[in-house]
């Protein structure tokens, strides 16, 4: 069967000469990224090779039989689609690509979830297209996901895994697919509370149906920080010591009036500041230099998303200084 192109531009040619998009060079980027980091077991160069090179041939000569090579291969080695010329080749033909992108996606078919792709295939996707993809995503988060028929028509299935289950809350949450709440909530309540999983699926919810409550600190447009969570549940370690109340109300209370900023690569030494929250929600604070430090959390299982934030504030030395030097570690430079 070849699937027809529409009439909306993604049935033109390819120049040789032509510049990529702007998701073009997106694509080259996040998918390489996310997939690789996603490919938990390496497969052979021939597989990520067969794949880069079918994507043109596809595009030329579309079949049914071709298809579901393309499906095959993405369950195996997605990151091929990402190279410059076969993003450009997807997004110019996408109609004719999406039906195998959705096949790649359904339980039990892809050997692991790469966020990337289906992220990339959302923001290309008319609302049909986009619908399409929803369903068969959330069809993870059921208990029974694999249906019969993808047992029946591959040789092989992948076990759907929680860690999959929760990549795929991810990406319905980054999505905003509130229709997707109801089985997040009741996979959540199948996982011990606290864990690592049910933080991540947590936060997907929140994230979509209280977005003001999500996480802990998130830079403001004025360059500060807004915390969505006060001291009252939290525990808070200052170089691993476990601080007194009036200690970790200091520190929120310096937080919330530190500067943001975006230079975040640099940092020294270990974490200087941990905050443990009941519900399992951990943020940290890495020293970079003066008065600067990075603040990362576990609010999200895909490591490329997670929040990572500068923020400045001689009010926060102020503290931790204060609680170095009680602690005889006055030869620390944020206790000097």
């Amino acid at each position: 069967m070849v699937w027809p192109l529409n009439n909306r531009g993604h049935n033109r040619r390819i120049s040789p000469n032509c510049g990529p998009t702007a998701w073009t060079l997106a694509a080259a980027t996040a998918l390489l990224a996310v997939c690789l980091a996603a490919s938990a077991n390496p497969l052979p160069e021939p597989t990520w090779t067969e794949l880069a090179q079918l994507v043109p041939r596809f595009a030329e000569a579309p079949s049914s039989e071709a298809g579901d090579t393309l499906a095959y291969l993405l369950r195996v080695s997605p990151g091929a689609v990402a190279i410059r010329k076969n993003a450009q080749i997807v997004e110019a033909n996408f109609d004719l690509f999406a039906p195998y992108l959705i096949e790649a996606h359904r339980p039990g078919v892809a050997w692991t979830i790469a966020p990337g792709v289906a992220d990339l295939y959302l923001q290309m996707a008319d609302r049909p297209q986009r619908d399409a993809m929803l369903e068969v995503l959330r069809s993870w988060l059921l208990t029974s996901a694999i249906s019969p028929e993808v047992s029946a028509k591959y040789e092989q299935v992948a076990a759907v895994s929680v860690e999959d289950q929760v990549a795929v809350a991810e990406i319905l949450s980054d999505a905003g697919d509130t229709v997707a709440i109801p089985a997040m909530r009741a996979l959540q309540a199948t996982i011990p509370k606290g864990s690592g999983a049910w933080v991540h699926l947590d936060q997907a919810v929140t994230r979509m149906s209280a977005a003001l409550e999500a996480g802990f600190l998130v830079p403001t447009e004025e360059s500060g920080v807004r915390l969505a969570r006060g001291p009252e549940d939290a525990t808070v370690m200052v170089a691993g010591r476990v601080v007194s109340e009036s200690v970790a109300a200091g520190v929120f209370h310096e937080l919330g009036k530190a500067e943001s900023h975006s230079k975040t690569a640099m940092t020294r030494g270990g974490v200087i500041v941990r905050i443990e929250f009941a519900d399992g929600l951990v943020g940290k604070l890495t020293w970079s230099e003066g008065s600067s430090f990075v603040y990362t959390d576990n609010a999200r299982q895909n490591e490329h998303r997670r929040t990572r934030v500068g923020v400045r504030g001689w009010g926060l030395v102020a503290v931790i200084g204060e609680v170095l030097r009680a602690n005889g570690m006055e030869d620390h430079p944020l206790a000097k």
